[in-house]
């Protein structure tokens, strides 16, 4: 509920104003005159954001619905605003409503700017602060579903233009999900049958479907899940255990080894930690788990096929695995082939620019995650696809097995040398902590 006050700041005309109480803002000489034949308009702000440097934009409310209103940072600061603050300003409505269906104005010229709520709105000459239920409308209703019970957003359409353009936006998302699904996946479209085999092999794939996917959040349970029903639970215990390459913030890594028992080293260039939850986790299990999973923050490279670390796991891994891996998907592919492992791996992101030398056997450019399978699956004879019941690219490409080395096989790397800026900044740091024995500046 918004309280009354006795002294409101002004700003009029750009400009610093004096203290006004709500009975003399009622006869402001703005709140009804036209400038440079342009009548003034007023709403009452409700949320705001910025691109900063350039525009601000806010949603008010006025004439009983939301409206977008888009001003320059010259005529209106973010750091201005509170709620329920008075807009008076001049502008141009936009030819089409957003997305969201509201009216959108392109503001020209911010002629008042009232920071608290008058005595009486009525008497201001604006509009009366927004009821309670004219918030804005949720993200994740609009994405289909809300889960929070006490959520404070709008979870009915205002009119008939928002629930059109809202329907419109869902059927959209739809068509671009099924462009992106494969046809053998047996998860397509929340369900379906067969077996999710694929590419040069007959492998069941992981399942047979009929099941509805699961969040993209979940992934790395399902990856973590798929391994253990695909190579069995003790041969990824085998050997020198799992080697997670370019596994980001360790999640497959804590699943395989803190969740199921498999020892699992990650290679990850970047500095990674366990997050709060997982070290409650890990101090429930106590003593008799295997505690958390090593972290070697390094490359999959030539450098570190050659140092005796990395030749080691290479040769004695039960599994090499990429989830997502992005640059790093197809080293990890050549790597099992040349050291004879058995590999899993579900490609995302292709960088054409990056690996212009890739070429389909027919010929074609890989420039789709969808033609990136079929590269990887062309690498050798044996490999198999199969699908992960998750939202996202679910594709894995895999060999169960392991098969005899390729000493001649080289890694794949990228035409320039590439290293993302986060990653350079962990080497440097990880170097500056070699040479300091730990301490960060020293």
């Amino acid at each position: 509920m918004l309280l009354q006050c006795d002294t409101q700041k002004v700003l009029d005309n750009g400009n610093a104003g004096g203290a006004h109480c709500g009975a003399e803002i009622a006869g402001w000489p703005c709140a009804r005159v036209e400038i440079a034949d342009k009548p003034v308009l007023a709403a009452r702000v409700l949320r705001w954001r910025s691109i900063p440097s350039r525009y601000v934009f806010v949603d008010a409310q006025a004439d009983g619905e939301e409206w977008q209103l888009c001003f320059a940072v010259s005529q209106l600061s973010a750091t201005a605003l509170v709620d329920g603050a008075l807009l008076r300003f001049t502008g141009t409505e936009e030819a089409a409503r957003t997305r969201r269906g509201l009216r959108a104005w392109q503001c020209d010229r911010l002629v008042e700017l009232t920071l608290c709520v008058p005595c009486d709105a009525a008497e201001a000459g604006g509009p009366a602060p927004p009821a309670p239920s004219e918030a804005a409308l949720c993200k994740w209703f609009v994405r289909g579903a809300c889960s929070t019970a006490s959520c404070p957003f709008r979870h009915q359409f205002a009119n008939e233009h928002e629930e059109a353009t809202v329907r419109a936006t869902r059927e959209r998302w739809a068509a671009q999900r099924r462009a992106h699904e494969d046809a053998a996946d047996p998860f397509a479209g929340g369900g379906g049958g067969g077996g999710g085999g694929g590419g040069d092999g007959d492998g069941d794939g992981g399942g047979g479907g009929g099941g509805k996917k699961r969040s993209h959040a979940k992934r790395h349970a399902e990856f973590a899940s798929w391994l253990l029903q695909i190579f069995g639970t003790e041969a990824l215990r085998g050997g020198a255990g799992v080697l997670d390459v370019a596994g980001g913030g360790g999640d497959l890594a804590f699943e395989l080894q803190c969740r199921n028992g498999v020892r699992t080293t990650l290679l990850e260039p970047r500095e990674v930690r366990l997050d709060s939850r997982q070290r409650r986790w890990l101090r429930k299990q106590g003593e008799g788990g295997l505690g958390p999973y090593r972290h070697i923050r390094d490359l999959l490279d030539e450098r570190f096929e050659e140092s005796d670390e990395g030749a080691r796991l290479l040769r004695e891994a039960a599994c090499v695995v990429g989830l997502h891996a992005d640059e790093a998907t197809e080293p990890i592919v050549d790597a099992a082939l040349k050291y004879g492992r058995p590999f899993a791996v579900v490609p995302c992101c292709v960088f054409p620019r990056l690996f212009p030398q890739r070429r389909l056997a027919s010929g074609g450019a890989v420039r789709t995650t969808a033609a990136l399978c079929d590269y990887l699956l062309q690498k050798a004879p044996g490999l198999e696809a199969g699908f992960l019941p998750v939202a996202g690219r679910n594709k894995v490409i895999f060999r169960r097995a392991a098969a005899p080395p390729q000493p001649e096989r080289t890694l794949a790397a990228p035409a320039v040398a590439y290293i993302p800026q986060s990653v350079s900044r962990a080497e440097l740091r990880h170097a500056v902590q070699e040479h300091t024995g730990g301490k960060d500046g020293e």
